[in-house]
């Protein structure tokens, strides 16, 4: 099977979840591509880059002087593309804030998925790369799906309106939990029910394993994500300064970067804690290693402001395939990840107090977090493997329609 994946940025350090998905479906047989609108700084984060295959191919930005060229030298391919959709083509680029940028983008990429023989299309994430891909899949009269994570689906700028189109033309939707199934059924397209299926983000559990773990002699927990509100860091922050305030020897480690960076490094300095670095952004071989040492990871996710909010969050699911204890809220797909008591803590949003005392009780007790550590790895095996589920993605874009299916 021949598929071309269709995404905005590629490699970008905040979705290795994508690559890591490309490389397992080649591993499955699939013959895949990469079409891209742009390229990122992502690639210096992204050493598992040589694992992929695939090509990727940047799409031209409107208005360039090489894609005219390009188009007047195929202008017999483009009136053949044209010449069954043309009006409907028209129409629909039409809708959106920048129509000559999105018609020529869509002939180009058309010219390039049929010269690559793509059997099917799919796009990460509900916006500009999945209404490509949805136009180049009418166009050519191939199917297309689409994956939808968190910000594409939560955020109040979500066109619910777009969505419904996009589902509607979709031969599949992917999402990666049960919350998101849920909310998209109610609040954004209830009448493409039945194609939307589940199928959690998996992890390598051969890189991340607890064989590897050689946790530091003071105790370390571990915050890893992009520095936004979403991820709840201001108050991983609080809650390492009271318990350093306590007297609890540790050492609280974030590896990212984004907005809210200023206003954390303020709110550490501000608190005089000696405990508590934000140490920049990591490669995923640098997550690797820093949960190798970590005693906890703790992630207390929150809906910002604006609803956006995290889904399925890829580094709880490293954590647990590494054996190490989790903590975390109950924000979407999250308690579809930690079973509480089982193998990690969920506290309340926004609660420091709460996520103090869970940090400190899993410092306190080892033999709790060995047991925890022992049922994650056993619930990363069974629910996140991105062998298994780069072989179910196979069968739902390969398949005829199915009925819904549920992780």
């Amino acid at each position: 099977m021949r598929v071309g994946y269709v995404l905005k940025y590629f490699p970008k350090l905040s979705e290795t979840f994508v690559l890591n998905e490309m490389v397992a479906m080649e591993r499955a047989g699939a013959e895949v591509e990469v079409f891209a609108l742009g390229p990122s700084d992502g690639v210096r984060f992204a050493p598992a880059i040589s694992d992929l295959a695939a090509p990727v191919h940047y799409i031209s930005l409107g208005g360039s002087a090489a894609l005219f060229e390009g188009l007047i030298a195929q202008q017999d391919e483009v009136r053949q593309l044209g010449a069954t959709h043309l009006e409907w083509l028209l129409a629909e680029v039409a809708r959106g804030p920048k129509p000559e940028t999105l018609l020529r983008r869509t002939v180009e990429l058309a010219l390039r998925v049929r010269a690559q023989r793509i059997e099917h299309l799919h796009a990460h994430f509900a916006g500009p790369a999945a209404e490509l891909a949805r136009l180049v899949g009418k166009l050519l009269d191939i199917p297309f799906s689409f994956t939808c994570h968190a910000k594409d689906i939560y955020h109040q700028s979500v066109d619910a309106t777009a969505f419904q189109r996009l589902a509607a033309d979709a031969s599949t939707i992917i999402t990666v939990c049960n919350a998101n199934r849920r909310y998209i059924v109610e609040r954004l397209a209830p009448q493409s029910a039945g194609k939307i299926h589940v199928l959690y983000n998996g992890v390598d559990l051969d890189l991340f394993n607890p064989r590897d773990r050689v946790p530091d002699t003071r105790s370390l927990v571990l915050g890893v994500g992009r520095l936004v509100a979403k991820k709840g860091f201001e108050y991983l922050v609080d809650a390492a300064v009271r318990l350093e305030d306590s007297g609890s020897q540790l050492n609280c480690l974030i590896a990212g970067e984004g907005r809210e960076q200023e206003s954390l490094q303020s709110r550490i300095d501000t608190s005089g804690a000696g405990s508590v670095r934000l140490i920049g952004p990591a490669r995923h071989d640098e997550v690797r290693s820093l949960l190798t040492r970590a005693s906890v990871l703790a992630l207390p996710c929150v809906v910002d402001e604006a609803g956006n909010r995290d889904a399925l969050p890829t580094v709880l699911l490293e954590a647990l395939a590494a054996g190490v204890p989790v903590i975390s809220t109950p924000v979407a797909g999250v308690t579809e990840i930690i079973d509480d008591g089982v193998n990690g803590l969920i506290v309340p949003e926004r609660d420091v107090a709460a996520l103090t005392g869970a940090i400190g009780r899993l410092l306190g007790e080892p033999a709790t977090r060995e047991r925890f550590s022992a049922s994650g790895r056993e619930k990363a095996e069974a629910c996140f493997d991105v062998n298994s589920s780069a072989s179910s993605l196979m069968t739902l874009l390969s398949g005829p329609a199915m009925p819904r299916a549920v992780a």
